[in-house]
């Protein structure tokens, strides 16, 4: 696991939140604990300073004396040893008038301050040093005639409290490191599983060779990796329409191209061993010139075919005329159409404000109305005509276009949208590999337009092209 996977990172998160979360609380809880138990001390400390001074009373010679089953009460328990407890009875003025033998001569400290605070208090809580030992000293003011005004200095030493609170840290320097290694361990056991659909997608993909593109990696449940398997799936997708756009360009590129080239050769050969006349070398240069020319369209529509189906994103529309694409596409064709001797009719209408303009690419739009109008003229017979028909509508842009052909047979009128399909009537009589129809097809889905060969009675054949106005 290195420092840069995410899994370090889980883990490393996992413990900075959970190490952090155990110890904040761990310090609050020792923390209120310690308090508490202070607290609890202290409250057992003045109680005990209290009943001292209930039980001190005067004799009957006025001496100050304090009763012994007070001063060893075994009934009661204390946070604190009794054995050890420290007791001072002092004048206001600081005299030492009772005082426990184990202190000897040593005095607890009453300054003036001290005397001040206890006296508007009435008592007052401190931690002293007796003996290098820590004791717990409380000032309790005795005011209880016959009695004169005197201060009970009871101190215990702390011992207990600390060694509660030595064993309570000693817990939790113990079981906080347990709750860090669970926090490390829970966290490599949570991203393991939170990564393990990533590793069998990871896997799956690797899986994955050229030859078997079709294979998918399966969707799982969780959201966001949801996401990432749908997405690697549609690019494997686009990826499978790449390489099966690459295989058919190549096979089709050497079904289409063979016979051209081998008839060209053929030619060549011919007229390479045999003395031709200037007449026949000029008309075979034509012949070779056309072939050439075929040729030439051939490999234009299959490589545009490619690019189409090859799943290649479309080049970013911007707004055309289909008006000005039409003028355009007419004018390349009027030569094809005047060695014919046929008419191109082109009329515009329009229904309301509506006008010519959408969103597409130029260039496809171009090629695709190219294609039809090319077909409509190939297959339109001599001194015939060809007519464009463009109407636009607030909602549709429609464009048709109608030969005098032989036209098209009601069970051909998809089917002549296929990739070198040619109907019957026109297979030998008209030049082309049947590829146009194919390509402003596919042009039209790009542009989420309809293109489809019409139902008409009249001779010939109609198509009909039609996309969303602006």
């Amino acid at each position: 696991m290195g420092l840069k996977s995410i899994r370090f990172r889980m883990v490393a998160f996992s413990l900075l939140v959970f190490g952090t979360v155990v110890i904040a609380v761990t310090a609050f809880l020792y923390h209120g604990v310690r308090k508490t138990q202070q607290e609890a001390f202290d409250a057992s400390l003045y109680n005990r300073a209290v009943d001292i001074a209930d039980a001190t009373d005067l004799t009957v010679l006025g001496n100050l004396r304090v009763r012994s089953d007070v001063l060893a009460d075994e009934k009661r328990l204390f946070p604190f040893s009794l054995g050890r407890s420290l007791v001072q009875i002092r004048a206001l003025n600081g005299d030492v008038i009772l005082s426990s033998k184990a202190l000897g001569r040593l005095r607890f400290p009453l300054d003036a301050n001290r005397l001040q605070n206890i006296s508007r208090q009435g008592a007052q809580i401190e931690t002293i040093e007796v003996q290098n030992a820590s004791y717990r000293l409380v000032h309790y003011v005795i005011d209880r005639p016959p009695i004169p005004p005197l201060i009970l200095q009871l101190a215990v030493p702390l011992t207990p409290l600390e060694n509660e609170r030595r064993q309570i840290l000693s817990w939790i320097l113990s079981v906080v490191p347990l709750a860090l290694g669970a926090a490390i361990v829970g966290g490599y056991l949570i991203s393991t599983r939170a990564l393990a659909p990533v590793q069998r997608i990871i896997k799956t993909a690797q899986a994955i060779q050229p030859q078997e593109l079709s294979a998918r990696i399966p969707v799982p449940e969780e959201t966001e990796l949801r996401e990432l398997a749908v997405t690697l799936n549609e690019l494997f997708t686009r990826l499978e329409k790449a390489f099966e756009s690459q295989e058919r360009f190549i096979a089709d590129a050497s079904h289409q191209l063979k016979s051209p080239l081998t008839i060209l050769r053929g030619e060549l050969d011919v007229f390479r061993k045999s003395h031709r006349s200037e007449q026949e070398t000029r008309s075979l240069l034509e012949s070779l010139s056309e072939e050439a020319s075929q040729l030439s369209k051939t490999v234009d529509d299959l490589l545009l075919l490619a690019r189409i189906e090859g799943g290649a994103p479309p080049p970013p529309f911007k707004r055309v005329r289909i008006d000005e694409i039409l003028l355009e596409v007419i004018s390349q064709t009027e030569p094809l159409a005047r060695a014919k001797e046929i008419r191109l009719q082109f009329n515009a209408q329009t229904t309301g404000d509506a006008d010519f303009e959408t969103d597409g690419d130029h260039d496809l739009l171009r090629a695709l109305f190219y294609n039809l109008v090319e077909n409509a003229v190939k297959y339109s017979p001599e001194k015939s005509a060809t007519s464009v028909l463009l109407q636009a509508d607030p909602s549709w842009i429609s464009v048709r276009i109608q030969d005098q052909g032989p036209g098209i047979a009601k069970d051909d009128r998809e089917r002549v949208f296929d990739r070198f399909y040619r109907s019957a009537h026109g297979e030998h009589r008209v030049p082309g590999v049947g590829l146009g129809l194919s390509i402003a097809r596919r042009i039209a889905n790009l542009h989420a337009a309809t293109l489809q060969a019409e139902d008409h009675e009249s001779p010939g054949a109609s198509f009909l092209f039609r996309i969303k106005n602006l």
